[in-house]
């Protein structure tokens, strides 16, 4: 195991009533950004980019924030974001060198996927931010790919942060207690057995496996009968499959997620975090740069794809070897590595 290596966060965002209704997430969330502004960083998931082979890094210098239903405006409106322009630059010049179809996008508007985490992150202020977006062809392994290709940026005090879903489904969501009465948390019923089957085999997935097993774990799961109960459409899930490229190299062998915490809402979409430590918590303490992957819901078009630098982190962390730092994960959004 590579001992100085930034965490790796994998986050279930949720639906936009995540941003104002208190949770097991929410808390979870808001104690690894608290982690990360002493060692780290963050990203989300809602973009997608058409085309063979072709991804989309943000590079809009100061990007509007997509309006959102059922939060308040004040909860999002005045949070500044912070795109990171050089970085941003960092990362398509490497894509590139790596035989990906790379651009930067000077007009793309950040989505809840991502400013719903940073805000419960970092309420503080945002921390200097790249967004990446998925490919629309949603292939599993290109985007393993993708997280393998700048899992390097670790290395160099990157975070890396993907948030989608763990169990994400809109055409099974029951919205009823959400439409009547505001509250997305009301369970009137428990959750079919396929979503609670999906939801063990996921959480099984990333944290009985490490190094390359992860990475084959993770897009095995696409395989079973019951994906496509959990997931109607791909694109929450990819963002789990950059993460485990990017925590899953033979350096990350013996390195496994922690599940930290998890909420329903709506009846049937679920939400987890597993954390994974790597390396020793004192190294990560100096300067931070993260990357993270969004999955975001753009309507029913949904990207990913973010990274960060210094001092705000997200993690797909934790080794087994120290327990004790394992961090509380909530939203089914929850690999992290290096919290």
């Amino acid at each position: 195991m590579a001992p100085n290596l930034s965490p790796v966060h994998f986050f279930s965002h949720g639906s936009t009533m995540m941003l104002g209704e208190e949770s097991a997430s929410a808390d979870y969330w808001k104690k690894c950004g608290d982690e990360a502004l002493a060692a780290g960083m963050k990203g989300g998931a809602h973009w997608d980019t058409k085309g063979d082979n072709r991804i989309e890094v943000a590079t809009k210098p100061n990007p509007g924030k997509n309006p959102i239903a059922f939060s308040h405006p004040s909860t999002y409106e005045n949070y500044q974001l912070n795109p990171d322009l050089p970085s941003a630059e960092k990362v398509i010049s490497h894509l590139r060198e790596n035989g990906i179809d790379a651009h930067g996008n000077d007009q793309f508007d950040w989505i809840h996927d991502t400013f719903l985490i940073l805000i419960r992150m970092f309420p503080g202020g945002c921390p200097p931010t790249v967004l990446v977006s998925q490919n629309a062809r949603y292939d599993p392994h290109w985007h393993m790919r993708i997280g393998s290709i700048l899992r390097k940026f670790r290395k160099e005090g990157y975070l890396i942060v993907g948030t989608g879903g763990a169990v994400h489904n809109l055409y099974r969501n029951d919205f009823d207690q959400m439409l009547k009465y505001r509250d997305n948390f009301a369970m009137p019923s428990p959750p079919d057995p396929e979503m609670l089957e999906f939801r063990q085999a996921f959480e099984d997935a990333v944290t009985r496996n490490s190094g390359p097993g992860l990475r084959r774990a993770v897009t095995r799961l696409m395989k079973r009968p019951d994906y496509r109960d959990a997931h109607g459409t791909d694109e929450h899930f990819i963002p789990a499959v950059f993460v485990a490229g990017a925590a899953g190299d033979d350096e990350d062998e013996g390195v496994f997620a922690v599940f930290g915490a998890e909420d329903w809402e709506l009846v049937a979409a679920q939400h987890g975090q597993q954390p994974v430590f790597v390396g020793f918590l004192a190294k990560y303490r100096a300067r931070y740069r993260g990357c993270l992957m969004r999955s975001i819901l753009e309507g029913f078009k949904l990207a990913h794809g973010v990274l960060w630098r210094r001092q705000e982190l997200l993690c797909f962390a934790g080794s087994q070897s120290q327990p004790t730092r394992l961090c509380p994960a909530a939203y089914y959004s929850g690999l992290i590595q290096g919290c």
